[in-house]
């Protein structure tokens, strides 16, 4: 028979943590409720070594300790709703626990110390100052609490979303894990998952404003770090922003636009070294944020250096509906695309857009954009498509 209460005190931790997120108690029953967090964060769930081998996350949601921890930030957010919010010092008795559980020696548990990564954007909502003046303590530098630092930020990447605000308080954090793309994993570090999503925070704070393309800066040192694959999955990353946004402001197209150029140049210096990151400009090149004349001339750019395009719908629906106006550019950026080595499923379900592109060019009065196009349609022939050969 267990005597131990387990389950039921396990039931009473989620029940805490929700009643505190959904803000159900009256407020008058404040001295009570926290009563009740308090008794709850003494219990020794989970123990110090419980995650050893899992997602520090995942052990702290689903133990005692982790719960009440979600459950007294949420505490604070109850009682700043109350009115009267004077950052944290409305709540002493929420500060004295959270700052205890920080502390190493008095919170041996690496999942329950993750709990502080999880919950950043709300404690920076409730009082930035004061998580900056704990920031030591959540993310702590000393070789021996590498597990408990990696803990609070690997999650606090992967499960907050990026904003500019983030930066000031978190700068040193975000540069030292700057300095480490590309190097091997290390405890719960899976460098290149952590790596790329640590590249989505910045572009994201880049674009936003937070964030600028100075010579020594945060941004310019993760492209310099990182590895061709992981450059590729944060420029797919922006360009899939791109894409879900029906307005971009002009001045983050204007950062966006400086950003691509940047990444020609490195590339131009390089292109073996560039070939996936060039590709997803693809992404960028698809939306109608920017100036024809502008996408075309970038976009040729990346296609005289490397031939492929990720992906190639993006590519080819935005050639197909510039076409028109743009003719000469769309078909140098066409003929580029069409490879001679490649065997692109896109020849055939994108053969709409390409006819458009081959269309415009071929009866075009430019002899170089109706050159280019015969000579593209014998390369995709070559390749067993027919098709276009009454375009000749």
């Amino acid at each position: 028979e267990d005597t131990s209460w387990g389950p039921a005190r396990h039931s009473a931790s989620r029940l805490l943590r929700e009643l505190m997120v959904q803000k159900l108690p009256a407020i008058a029953c404040r001295v009570m409720t926290w009563d009740i967090v308090q008794l709850l964060s003494n219990d020794p769930d989970p123990g110090p070594d419980q995650c050893s081998e899992g997602d520090p996350l995942s052990v702290a949601i689903n133990s005692i300790r982790g719960n009440v921890l979600q459950a007294a930030i949420a505490y604070c957010h109850w009682v700043k709703a109350a009115g009267d919010w004077k950052g944290m010092d409305s709540v002493p008795e929420a500060v004295t626990l959270l700052e205890k559980h920080m502390d190493p020696a008095l919170e041996p548990s690496v999942a329950v110390h993750s709990v502080y990564g999880y919950q950043m954007a709300w404690l920076l909502s409730l009082d930035d100052a004061w998580v900056a003046g704990n920031s030591g303590s959540i993310f702590p530098t000393a070789a021996d609490l590498t597990a408990f630092r990696e803990a609070a930020w690997l999650t606090f990447l992967i499960h907050n979303q990026p904003h500019p605000g983030v930066l000031r308080i978190l700068n040193r954090e975000f540069a030292t894990a700057v300095s480490q793309v590309g190097q091997p994993a290390t405890g719960k570090r899976c460098s290149a998952n952590h790596d790329q999503r640590l590249g989505e925070h910045l572009i994201a704070m880049f674009w936003q404003g937070g964030l600028a393309l100075e010579t020594g800066g945060l941004l310019r040192e993760f492209f310099s770090r990182a590895s061709d694959e992981q450059r590729a999955h944060v420029i797919a990353s922006a360009g899939r922003s791109l894409v879900n946004s029906d307005t971009v402001q002009q001045s983050c197209k204007d950062r966006f636009l400086e950003l691509w150029q940047f990444r020609l140049e490195a590339a131009e210096a390089d292109p073996e070294s560039h070939v996936a990151e060039l590709a997803c400009f693809a992404w960028w090149f698809g939306t109608p944020h920017f100036a024809a004349d502008r996408a075309l001339s970038l976009i040729e750019r990346g296609l005289r250096l490397s031939p492929l395009m990720d992906p190639e719908y993006a590519f080819l629906e935005r050639l197909a509906t510039l076409s028109e106006q743009h003719t000469t550019p769309c078909i140098r950026c066409l003929a580029l695309w069409v490879d001679p080595q490649s065997d692109s499923g896109m020849l055939h379900y994108k053969r709409s857009e390409i006819r458009t592109v081959l269309v415009a060019a071929t009866s075009s009065t430019d002899s170089n954009s109706v050159r280019l196009a015969k000579e593209a349609i014998h390369r995709i022939a070559a390749l067993g498509f027919l098709e276009f050969r009454d375009l000749l």
